[in-house]
């Protein structure tokens, strides 16, 4: 009789353990690390309820579902013998794995009732480990049909490239790998294009994407070589950028001026007279350098202005004879950015003093004179004697 009884208690226990699984076990959740970093192993810590003496925790079973939902389903059992229905609390771990940096969704179930429980939320983020920004960003060598995408962002595994027309929606992914450029084709001439780089950070996760470098096939307009450079005059200010030219020139007579891997704009102004051309570039977001020559040849160099990171560059010449003068934009280690150039001519005026054949004297008596001059297009005239 005893042992009926005994029976009876433990299928009792049981049967209560079972139709208590359907209710919700879960009192907290909780992840760890937190904050959560890609790279990083992340679990869920949960605080739950056992019904009685005899329940415990088995296993867990997780499975990944669309846009960062993890579904995981707790599984607990029941030891068979003398059980008391006591409820008790306890902590259990609940591996989640190696996640991508992004917002994740992470819903609990009971395993044995297939009944949702509670849902958690949790971010994983990239620290220290930002994506490139469009200052580290360029396309050089662009011709018709091809073009070399840059990345210059520095301490990081891999880099990972994306492309495509600004006016379809579909990247061209690029693969990733350690180099940080990509020579690509393109397809249709004097077309926007648009490329986004994402990186690998040292610690193993990825960085999000950059934000969209554009750049126009062809790449030969106006200001990109010698043979067209974009005139200039006196007074103006032009904005401009050098995100999609071409890097001829890598150095200039001047030591500061050597590791000029950037892509280069040109300019050219004319001087009627003899002029001082004040030269300056300002709205920088990265280390351009502005030089001023008599010829489109870096030999040809008058004066140059080279500033570190992104300051603001200016140039005061010489006095400079009438005639054709180049201004060239270039970046120092591979920088591109957009800027602000202004030019100021200041002309010096040249008046020769008149010749001994253009002054004599006229209607000479014993007490007057008259003294004259041939010199014109003069606004006065000075006389002593």
């Amino acid at each position: 009789m005893k042992n009926i009884r005994l029976s009876l208690v433990a299928l009792l226990c049981a049967v209560f353990s079972m139709a208590a699984n359907s209710q919700n076990r879960i009192n907290t959740v909780r992840h760890t690390p937190n904050p959560a970093s890609s790279g990083n192993f992340v679990s869920a810590l949960l605080n739950v309820n056992l019904w009685s003496t005899c329940d415990y925790f088995n296993t867990q079973y997780v499975y990944s579902g669309a846009n960062n939902t993890i579904n995981v389903y707790l599984d607990f059992d029941t030891w068979w013998g003398n059980c008391l229905w006591v409820v008790t609390q306890t902590d259990i771990t609940v591996p989640l794995g190696n996640l991508n940096a992004g917002n994740y969704t992470v819903n609990f179930y009971d395993w044995d009732s297939n009944t949702y429980q509670t849902s958690y939320t949790l971010n994983v983020s990239n620290p220290g480990c930002n994506p490139p920004s469009l200052s580290q960003l360029a396309a050089t060598n662009v011709t018709c049909t091809s073009a070399r995408l840059n990345c210059y962002t520095t301490g990081v595994l891999s880099y990972e490239f994306r492309a495509k027309r600004t006016t379809t929606a579909t990247w061209t992914m690029l693969g990733a790998n350690s180099s940080n450029y990509r020579n690509v084709s393109l397809s249709t001439p004097n077309a926007q294009y648009e490329f986004q780089v994402r990186v690998q950070c040292s610690n193993g996760g990825w960085s999000n994407w950059s934000p969209s470098r554009i750049f126009v096939s062809c790449g030969n307009g106006a200001g990109s070589s010698c043979s067209n450079p974009i005139a200039l005059s006196c007074g103006q200010t032009v904005s401009g950028n050098n995100f999609s030219g071409t890097n001829f020139w890598t150095s200039y007579p001047i030591q500061a001026m050597n590791d000029m891997t950037g892509a280069e704009v040109y300019y050219a102004i004319t001087l009627n007279s003899s002029s001082i051309l004040n030269i300056s570039m300002t709205g920088l977001s990265a280390d351009l350098d502005v030089a001023l020559l008599s010829s489109c040849s870096p030999s040809s160099l008058i004066a140059a202005s080279y500033n570190a990171y992104n300051n603001n560059e200016s140039i005061s010449s010489p006095v400079l004879a009438p005639g054709t003068y180049f201004i060239v934009v270039d970046g120092w280690n591979f920088a591109a950015s957009s800027f602000n150039l202004s030019v100021q001519c200041t002309p010096i005026i040249s008046c020769p003093p008149p010749t001994a054949s253009q002054i004599w004297t006229s209607n000479v008596t014993a007490t007057s004179a008259r003294l004259n001059t041939s010199v014109q297009g003069v606004q006065q005239y000075h006389w002593a004697y």
